[in-house]
């Protein structure tokens, strides 16, 4: 499983450790962990409502990263996050917001859109050009899938592109094609393509060169390549099951080598499917998803060693438990020395919120020790009690927009929208919806937006 305004709180629960307290299990905060630095000390993935991208440390806690697409009702990619940590891809909406494209996040550079310009068959569908998958290791490479609009031989085909304008169409088998990861310099890039019968097949793109490395009708992909380009993970269709089993192929100098992972007991045929989404370097750990059913589905963690193992029998090795009320649903990625893991839980009482985790066998290393982002330009009271003062430096001339939003990603309240000169401008907020209700207690988001520069702040507000 490679699934309007930030992530919310963050709730931190150390647990007990049998290891002299080494190992640590923490539910994060709502949204979805999708990937991580090569030395654990950076998360990147979406928020829960609005699907904003954010990056996440340790020091500074989660960033939301702005762009988000939600707007145009398309919440597709997924974002991933370079070795070093300093570079994010994300689907984000266009700086004038009137298209949905792939993007690059560089630390203290900011966004870049990828397409258009694009390849030459490229259309927009629906407000969309592309939608970004995947990152090579040094953050050079984008991956993803663009749109082709009227195409016979499918509406979305795999790109990989290293700057703007330079997106390469990797073609397909018959019909559409996605792109979900890429190894160290972007040489290698791993996904799917779809036959003319439409069933997905996991596929291998080697400068440019594709290889499909599984041809059984049914619908698996590769999901994760090593730095190296020569081991890819994912899952395969298994015909005697009619589901996807978790798999790693190894390139042996001439072909793909598949070893097939299996699936966690209690797996049902035909309704049940199992993914790898992440492998360490060397591929002797991975870490994915096991649906039991249309309803149920457990982290999992693999070695050669154990075999796969439920991540909650994983945690329970190093004396950790998970909290009550929340199950987890998915392990999303792991550290390069496969000390640390994140993935997803949901609550299992309404409203059935999405969390993220992070697993620590060991404390981390290079943690980043300078912020994310420059001195804010929106400012206003935390919590704001009744009502208050949002304030924001305008850069530059030209339109700005300042909204207030929910949890959900919905307008709660039109503050600002029109030309402004530069400068400080102060909007008082009295704790009115656009319709002149009162609005409720609990947690709401603050945007900004005014040519490129977009912000986004969470804010408490109390009666």
């Amino acid at each position: 499983m490679r699934t309007l305004l930030a992530v919310v709180c963050l709730l931190i629960l150390p647990l007990a450790s049998s290891r002299a307290g080494a190992a640590t299990f923490e539910i994060v905060g709502t949204g979805f962990a999708t990937d991580i630095s090569a030395d654990g000390s950076v998360v990147v993935g979406n928020s829960l409502g609005s699907f904003e991208a954010f990056r996440w440390t340790p020091g500074f806690g989660v960033t939301p990263l702005g762009r988000c697409s939600c707007w145009a009702g398309h919440l597709a990619g997924t974002p991933d996050v370079s070795a070093d940590g300093r570079v994010v891809t994300a689907t984000i909406s266009s700086a004038d917001s009137s298209y949905v494209t792939a993007g690059r996040w560089t630390l203290g550079a900011g966004w870049e859109e990828l397409l258009p310009p694009g390849p030459p068959d490229m259309a927009q569908i629906d407000n969309q050009y592309a939608s970004a998958w995947g990152l090579s290791e040094d953050g050079s490479m984008v991956t993803g899938l663009y749109w082709r609009s009227g195409a016979s031989d499918g509406t979305a085909h795999a790109f990989r592109a290293s700057t703007p304008g330079s997106a390469e169409g990797l073609g397909s088998q018959g019909r559409d094609s996605r792109g979900n990861d890429a190894n160290q310099d972007g040489s290698v890039v791993v996904g799917w393509s779809a036959t003319s019968f439409g069933y997905w097949q996991p596929t291998v793109w080697v400068d440019g060169v594709m290889t499909v490395i599984d041809t059984t009708d049914g619908f698996a992909e590769a999901t994760r390549v090593n730095p190296a380009g020569t081991i890819t993970a994912g899952g395969v269709f298994d015909a005697a099951t009619q589901n996807t089993h978790a798999a790693l192929w190894t390139w042996n100098g001439s072909t793909w080598v598949l070893d097939k992972l299996g699936q966690l007991p209690g797996t049902f045929p035909t309704y049940g499917a199992t993914l790898v989404n992440d492998l360490t370097p060397d591929g002797t750990m991975a870490v994915g998803y096991n649906a039991f059913d249309r309803a149920s589905s457990a982290g999992f963690v693999w070695t050669p060693g154990t075999g796969m193992v439920n991540m909650t029998t994983y945690l329970a090795g190093f004396g950790l438990s998970v909290p009550a009320g929340v199950v987890i649903t998915s392990a999303t990625a792991v550290s390069h020395d496969g000390n640390t893991i994140v993935g997803i839980a949901r609550d299992i009482f309404p409203p059935y919120y999405e969390r993220w985790w992070i697993f620590r066998e060991a404390p981390v290393l290079g943690v980043e020790e300078t912020p994310v982002a420059a001195e804010p330009r929106l400012v206003f009271p935390n919590p704001l009690r009744s009502r208050g003062t949002i304030r924001f430096d305008v850069p530059v001339a030209g339109d700005l927009t300042l909204r207030v939003y929910d949890v959900q990603g919905r307008v709660v309240r039109t503050l600002l929208e029109g030309p402004q000169a530069p400068g400080p401008v102060g909007v008082a907020w009295d704790g009115l919806g656009d319709a002149g209700s009162p609005v409720p207690v609990g947690v709401y988001f603050v945007h900004a937006r005014t040519g490129d520069h977009i912000e986004t702040r969470r804010l408490l507000y109390l009666r």
